[in-house]
């Protein structure tokens, strides 16, 4: 999605990782600014805790995948090739 001032999320993990902490505080300020409930806001925060929490486990399990992926690594099975040649 090309990048425009109305319509814009981040695609790469890290930068949507703080892009969306900081959309959700300026949602925040401006809700509580605006007189509105607090507890309307608890499932973004949710999502967002929810986000946070799993966030590092994925960035974990890419960094495994790509060593993994790597030329002259290790295959994840030992299982022969089911491919003749």
């Amino acid at each position: 999605m090309p990048r425009t001032t109305s319509n814009y999320i981040p695609r790469p993990d890290g930068d949507f990782s703080a892009w969306v902490t900081n959309y959700y505080d300026a949602v925040k300020d401006w809700w509580l600014a605006q007189g509105l409930k607090a507890s309307d806001l608890l499932p973004l925060q949710q999502a967002l805790l929810a986000w946070i929490a799993a966030y590092p486990a994925h960035v974990a399990a890419q960094q495994r995948a790509d060593v993994e992926a790597a030329p002259g690594s290790t295959p994840m099975s030992t299982s022969p090739d089911p491919v003749q040649r």
